[in-house]
């Protein structure tokens, strides 16, 4: 259940302690969570991730007071991520929020699909986030500075994009989308498993994000143009308050696609013809 009104305020309290950790940090969305979590005084430290690093200084530099630690990595390398984690403790001793946001476009028709597309997606999509969580799960249960914390996993609308617009054509996306339903699911799993955990399923949040077309240069890396939609400080403040925090298990970031997803479940759910 998503956190009270009470609750988020005594969230919000812990500001000065709070350290939230981002891949993808470089720009986009990535660097739209960072900026609105610094923005609305959620938090003032941060763990920044990219490959880019010049990139991640200007990141940093835009915030004036916050405390930024900059980790140069391949996240869809383990043991760069397996880094990334002992670099936070290092600096911080305590990571509160992992955000899994680095990824990767693809543009490919479905008769022109090929192994190696599905690898590129599953590596950078998949797997980087299936190390991310392993690490922050591996801190949020063992680190003795902390009980528990929040992982925040990036997926897509494209996830389930056939399904809610079936009368446009997503079928370009025929590697990206399942890479992103494979992270959905995934994460679902991961959920549903620590839901299961007396221990910890009190202490532990994991998250699923949706967002649907944003106006960012991800598009580039999709071999298109800057893709047009949302803006970034939008959907980037939808997370802030869905998930940060009110920790909600998933939420899609922009309202106008909630008729299109509602209209979904409703033809899913109906009920047989007699």
């Amino acid at each position: 259940m998503p956190l009270n009104k009470k609750q988020q305020e005594e969230l919000k309290a812990k500001v000065d302690q709070r350290v939230i950790l981002v891949t993808g940090a470089s720009g986009g969305i990535g660097e739209g969570i960072v900026r609105s979590a610094y923005e609305h005084q959620f938090c003032k430290r941060f763990v920044l991730v990219a490959r880019r690093e010049e990139e991640l200084k200007r990141v940093a530099a835009s915030l004036p007071d916050a405390d930024c630690l900059i980790v140069t990595a391949d996240v869809t390398k383990e043991e760069d991520v397996k880094r990334v984690g002992e670099k936070a403790l290092e600096h911080f001793g305590r990571v509160d929020v992992w955000v899994n946001n680095a990824g990767k476009g693809s543009t490919v028709k479905p008769s022109e699909l090929q192994a190696h597309h599905i690898d590129e997606m599953i590596d950078v999509n998949v797997k980087s986030v299936l190390y991310g969580m392993h690490v922050a799960l591996n801190i949020f249960k063992t680190n003795a500075a902390q009980e528990g914390g929040q992982i925040v996993n990036v997926s897509s609308l494209l996830a389930r994009a056939m399904q809610v617009y079936p009368e446009r054509d997503t079928s370009f996306r025929s590697a990206y989308g399942p890479s992103k339903a494979f992270v959905t699911a995934m994460t679902d799993a991961f959920r549903t498993e620590l839901n299961t955990d007396a221990a910890w399923k009190d202490k532990i949040k994991i998250s699923t994000v949706n967002p649907g077309p944003v106006g960012s240069d991800f598009g580039v890396n999709a071999n298109g143009p800057p893709s047009a939609g949302q803006s970034v400080e939008s959907c980037a403040d939808a997370i802030y308050q869905l998930t940060l925090l009110e920790q909600r298990d998933e939420m899609y970031t922009d309202p106008p696609l909630y008729p299109a997803v509602n209209a979904y479940y409703e033809r899913l759910l109906a009920a047989p013809e007699e």
